[in-house]
């Protein structure tokens, strides 16, 4: 959102970077590359995120159809939200719930720093506590729902993705699942 392709490929031109195949405006790092410290992470230019998390937000993206407003039912830390918002067309409306305060002041400052507050609305709500029939949801063209706990967005990094990837319980892994189906029953009403 704050810079372009070409920009950060010739900054980055010392390192073995390309283009990827698949994902729209998606660079391929080496492995062996650490670019958690680099200036364009710091300020926001470049977010890190593993190409099976960009998945479900290109796809919305790849449409036929005009997407004029969208919904990321679960958003923080932002990864999506950013591409999303990144993807749509001038004048498209984004709302982004995120339950969880701590998580929700991530997303804000996120959205912030990315230059984005002005394509992305924020909620700390449960997109399950949002009415469908509310005039203000009458236009949504399509949800995301991702919830967290179901993938890291840089899995195998630093100690959110650990913490993330810590072994779960019975009760957590169908306490998941029910929030899942939940957000899912929720969005198509």
């Amino acid at each position: 959102l704050l810079t372009n392709q070409d920009d950060v490929l010739k900054q980055l031109s010392q390192y073995e970077i390309v283009v990827d195949e698949h994902v729209r405006d998606l660079l391929v790092v080496p492995a062996d590359v650490e670019m958690y410290d680099h200036a364009l992470v710091q300020s926001s230019h470049l977010i890190l995120q593993d190409k099976a998390s960009c998945f479900p937000a290109q796809i919305l993206l790849d449409t036929d159809r005009p997407l004029r407003h969208l919904i990321d039912a679960c958003s923080a830390p932002g990864n999506k939200t950013l591409q999303l918002a990144a993807g749509l067309a001038s004048g498209a409306k984004l709302t982004a719930f995120e339950r969880d305060r701590i998580r929700y002041n991530t997303l804000c400052r996120r959205v912030a720093q990315a230059g984005a507050a002005d394509r992305i609305e924020t909620r700390c709500a449960d997109f399950r506590s949002c009415s469908p029939r509310d005039d203000q949801f009458a236009d949504v063209d399509a949800v995301l729902i991702d919830p967290s706990c179901s993938g890291s967005g840089l899995s195998g990094y630093r100690v959110d993705a650990m913490l993330q990837n810590a072994t779960m319980s019975e009760g957590d892994i169908q306490r998941l699942q029910s929030q899942q189906i939940e957000l899912i029953l929720h969005a198509m009403r």
